[in-house]
């Protein structure tokens, strides 16, 4: 076993390398490879376009061509649609906006008539007033120069006509014997005459002092006579219990001289009060019947005198 020899020991052995990165991926190869079936490399057949591959691509080509040209198309008419509805929006937004407009001038139209119709109604108002004052100052005016008119006229009329007043008393008596008598003068002041004349009388004894005859003893005074005229200036003479030729007793004078005469002592003593009253009527120019009353009274039987009653010694 000494003389063998030992085995010799195995060479030392390199470091072993790195590990090797990962691959990469592939690179993918984007360029499109068309399969040649129809044997490039051999001649093509002189009837290529009665294939039906061929006009189905041409076919397939035109109704690509025609869709996108009807696309395009309808893509123009649908903005042209738009365009025309913007503007068709855009019209209607004038058109209400004119239509607004011209309401709003026709209610201001409508505002101002109505405003120049108050105006003028106002304006009618005022002048219908102004012309109804004018038309009562122009009636005033009227009736202030009628009744100048009649004023003057009237006027005229009391200047013209006959006046008939007592002018004064005369032969005035009182006794037992002829009971009173009296001339009583009326005259005619007017510038024109008193027509129809007429006049009568009759008298009154109370035991109480009177103003005047009572209305029962007016009524009485009927049966007026005669009629005559008197001129302007003319005198009428009423002689109460005288008879004379003109002028007769009347039947009331007489019976006054007989109750006269039969209590002329009472009468005297003033226990009696003894009037004496009567109207005379007559016509004015104007054809106007006029009247003047009187009235007396035995003021004093002593003296005698008359005396002017306070009532019913009108001038109508």
């Amino acid at each position: 076993m000494s003389g063998q020899q030992a085995p010799a020991s195995p060479p030392p052995q390199p470091p072993a390398p790195p590990p090797a990165p990962p691959p990469s991926p592939p690179e993918i190869d984007r360029t499109i490879h068309v399969k040649c079936e129809c044997h490039c490399h051999e001649k093509p057949s002189p009837k290529w376009f009665r294939s039906s591959e061929f006009w189905t691509a041409v076919f397939t080509g035109l109704l690509v061509i025609v869709g996108a040209a009807t696309a395009y198309v309808l893509i123009g008419q649908l903005g042209l649609l738009r365009t025309q509805i913007d503007d068709s929006e855009n019209d209607g937004e004038i058109s209400r906006q004119f239509q607004r407009r011209q309401i709003k001038a026709l209610v201001s139209q409508a505002q101002n008539t109505r405003d120049s119709v108050a105006a003028g109604k106002a304006e009618a108002i005022i002048a219908r007033k102004n012309t109804e004052q004018q038309l009562r100052a122009l009636e005033a005016q009227a009736k202030s120069s009628q009744d100048s008119v009649a004023a003057i006229q009237e006027q005229m009329r009391i200047d013209q006509r006959a006046w008939i007043g007592m002018l004064r008393i005369e032969d005035v008596s009182f006794d037992e014997k002829d009971g009173l008598l009296a001339t009583i003068i009326f005259e005619n002041s007017g510038k024109t005459p008193a027509t129809n004349v007429e006049f009568c009388n009759s008298y009154d004894l109370s035991d109480i002092p009177l103003h005047g005859p009572t209305p029962q003893d007016i009524k009485g005074l009927t049966g007026c006579g005669p009629s005559r005229a008197i001129a302007p200036q003319g005198t009428l003479k009423i002689r109460w219990g005288i008879a004379w030729s003109a002028q007769p007793i009347t039947p009331a004078e007489r019976q006054g001289l007989s109750d006269f005469i039969a209590k002329y002592r009472a009468i005297k003593d003033k226990k009696l009060f003894a009037y004496i009253f009567g109207t005379i009527k007559y016509d004015d120019a104007f054809s106007n019947r006029r009247e003047t009353d009187f009235c007396f009274f035995i003021a004093d039987p002593d003296k005698p005198q008359l005396g002017v009653c306070k009532n019913f010694n009108d001038i109508k």
